[in-house]
């Protein structure tokens, strides 16, 4: 029911940049796979929680981050956003997936949760519950079947579906 695609696989569908990118300095991180993923391809929603931006907004994003919250800043990098205005980073030391519940209000590290999981396994993961959501919005789905889900999203990184900020079940 749920594929755990691989990193290629879960970018296979996505859409890609007409013009890419070939500068990436202005990208404050030393992360070579987001910056790949960032050069070669367009904002991508995988779900309503999950907006990976594009080159454009990142850069505007972290710029605005800079000026404002310069400290915060120079610990992380914001690659996406949810619907409701949570938002995703990257730890420019750990190079892991953080997230940020803008209900907290100012930003502050101490605040974010931290997948432990690196970006490309953020792309899978974020696969795997876009697959969830196009079940979702059809069918209901078994106690076994979200338990084949929880099962997959453990497979990614130790206590991932604990730790994923949105609960579905």
């Amino acid at each position: 029911m749920f594929i755990k695609n691989d990193y290629t696989k879960a970018v296979s569908n996505l859409e890609i940049r007409n013009n890419k990118i070939k500068n990436t300095a202005k990208i404050e991180l030393s992360n070579d796979d987001y910056k790949n993923f960032i050069v070669n391809y367009t904002e991508i929603e995988f779900t309503a929680d999950i907006i990976i931006f594009d080159y454009d907004t990142s850069i505007n994003e972290n710029r605005y981050l800079q000026q404002n919250y310069c400290t915060f800043a120079e610990l992380v990098w914001m690659i996406g956003r949810s619907g409701q205005g949570d938002e995703w980073f990257i730890d420019k030391k750990s190079n892991n997936i953080l997230f940020y519940d803008h209900n907290l209000g100012e930003y502050s590290y101490k605040n974010l949760i931290n997948l432990n999981i690196d970006f490309k396994k953020f792309i899978i993961l974020s696969d795997l519950y876009r697959q969830l959501e196009l079940i979702l919005e059809n069918n209901d789905i078994s106690e076994l079947e979200q338990n084949e889900f929880i099962k997959q999203v453990n497979s990614i990184g130790s206590n991932l579906y604990e730790i994923y900020p949105y609960k579905y079940f």
